[in-house]
């Protein structure tokens, strides 16, 4: 084809025509320099373009300043009359229809002429013709094609900035009108999975970016949050709470949303925030979008969960798991384990759990029910409602396990007792009692491994006592190197050592009970202490 050649043969050709800087240049001659202008002339009439430029270029070697204004002039005429020989080609294929094609062959002959003004010349003769064939396909709804185009390196080259930008912006504008008019039904009707199911599509089939699909995700997020709230409104405190929580969910998954992690310092990372990243993240962990990129669709969500419906989320999961025992709002009042406790999620109250408190830990109980208390880890200080316990609970502990007084030094029940330090006689013939850990429970007796030779002895349960060393105990310790002296626990340092024993400062004391001024450190297995000195 003609057109191909005469575009190859530019790629190899000579650009514009370079003037001379001067009279005084050595060769000149007028009359030569205008016979190959002349020569140059013939040649475009030829549509020989560039060995017309070639010619230019010669005779300006041999030109004085008249006849640089005449080369000037013919440099132009050959600019304009290749620009619009090779405008034809483009604008048949433009008017054909063939976008992609015609912004192509314009990309390469600006590359190819990047010297000349035929670029700048080209792109003014075509303009109309690309923007009519681009504009026919975003009126036609080939709304796929029409971003591919965008993002065609040979748009851009073929039309001006200004131009293209004007292209790329209706295509954005006529992408979002698109995808509301295919969501406007299913939004108005409140099938939120249906309108955001047409919006994964879009992007699936390039039809839209995910910034496009976040635009309009925004309008229809606003009407799943409208209805989330009128929902939680009316099923909390309600039987038949537990459809509207799946109704709830099915929400959320529809608006496209990361789940928010549990803020409040009570409220770990459970099993119900786990299960809601699953359903909205597909199994996941869910990892930041990187902004304003233009990306293939996975259907990820791409936006937090609002704190707003985080919130009324959890309150009315948190009320279906309340209402599965029958609980009411109590409290805030301080209460300590008696033994150890199974701690069942907020959400489960009586499902199988193996997480475990041990006893003589504080809490605070905020809601009772069914033989089961909701805790606080901390005072929750004054709460409004039932609602706002969802935020503050810890956990489920059975009622039986809890204590109005304080249990943090009485000897648990059962095998709680394991791993407990106590005071005993432990050993024979010995009325001291000294300190040891609970290793195991044998029916009425528990061993003991005594801390100061790590042997162990069987004994009764009921000649325990629990093993408080603090400040102001009175001991027996040896203060002097031949015999044990009363002495009063200062301080009492645990050791960072799971095998080493606390260390304890005493204040040794004279026959009088007097302090005599002697301060003395041992191991916590070397206390002795009277029965009766023991704390009741």
């Amino acid at each position: 084809m003609r057109w191909m050649a005469i575009v190859l043969v530019g790629v190899l050709g000579c650009g514009g025509v370079e003037t001379r800087s001067g009279d005084d240049a050595v060769g000149v001659d007028p009359a030569k320099a205008k016979l190959l202008v002349n020569e140059a002339k013939n040649q475009i009439e030829s549509g020989q373009y560039d060995k017309a430029r070639a010619l230019l270029t010669e005779a300006n070697q041999y030109s004085d300043a008249q006849i640089r204004h005449r080369i000037s002039l013919a440099t132009e005429a050959v600019n304009e009359a290749e620009s619009k020989h090779l405008s034809k080609e483009i604008i048949k294929r433009a008017e054909a229809g063939k976008c992609a094609e015609a912004l192509g062959l314009t990309a390469k002959v600006v590359d190819a002429k990047s010297e000349t003004q035929v670029p700048a010349l080209l792109r003014q003769y075509t303009v109309k013709a690309h923007l009519g064939c681009l504009s026919a396909v975003v009126e036609d709804g080939q709304l796929a094609r029409a971003r591919k185009l965008v993002v065609d390196p040979n748009t851009k080259k073929g039309l001006e900035t200004k131009k293209y930008k004007g292209f790329k912006d209706e295509v954005g504008e006529a992408v979002i009108e698109a995808l509301l008019e295919k969501t406007a039904a299913a939004s108005k009707e409140g099938r939120w999975s249906e309108a955001t199911a047409v919006l994964h599509a879009a992007v699936d089939n390039d039809e839209a970016s995910s910034r496009d699909r976040e635009r309009v995700l925004k309008k229809i997020r606003k009407g799943i949050t409208k209805e989330i709230k009128e929902i939680v409104g009316d099923a909390f405190g309600e039987s038949g709470a537990k459809s509207e929580l799946k109704k709830v969910d099915k929400l959320i998954k529809a608006g496209f949303w990361l789940p928010r992690p549990v803020e409040d310092a009570a409220a770990t990372m459970d099993d119900e925030q786990a299960r809601m990243q699953k359903l909205l993240t597909g199994g996941d962990k869910p990892e930041p979008a990187s902004p304003g990129a233009e990306e293939k669709s996975e259907d990820k969500p791409t936006k937090m969960e609002p704190k707003e419906l985080a919130r009324l989320r959890r309150e009315l999961a948190f009320w279906v798991a309340c209402s599965s025992v029958q609980c009411a709002a109590s409290g805030p009042k301080k209460m300590w384990l008696y033994g150890n406790a199974t701690l069942h999620l907020p959400f489960k109250p009586l499902a199988k759990s193996t997480n475990q408190l041990r006893t003589g830990r504080a809490v605070w109980e905020i809601a009772r029910g069914g033989g089961v208390v909701l805790i606080a880890n901390v005072d929750p200080g004054k709460l409004a409602d039932l609602a706002a316990r969802a935020h503050k609970g810890l956990g489920w502990v059975s009622a039986a396990g809890l204590k109005a007084e304080d249990t943090s030094e009485s000897l648990p029940p059962g095998d709680s007792i394991v791993g407990v330090r106590v005071w005993g006689p432990l050993r024979e013939k010995e009325p001291t009692y000294e300190i040891g850990t609970v290793t195991a429970v044998e029916g009425v007796n528990v061993q003991v491994q005594r801390m100061s030779d790590r042997m162990v002895v069987s004994m009764p349960r009921g000649k325990l006592h629990f093993g408080v060393a603090k400040k102001g105990i009175k001991v027996l310790v040896f203060c002097e190197s031949t015999k044990q002296s009363t002495a009063i626990i200062e301080k009492v340092k645990e050791s960072t050592s799971a095998l080493g024993d606390p260390t304890v400062e005493v204040k040794c004391l004279d026959a009088a009970g007097k302090p005599t001024g002697k301060k003395h450190k041992t191991q916590m297995g070397g206390l002795r202490i009277r029965r009766e000195w023991l704390p009741k």
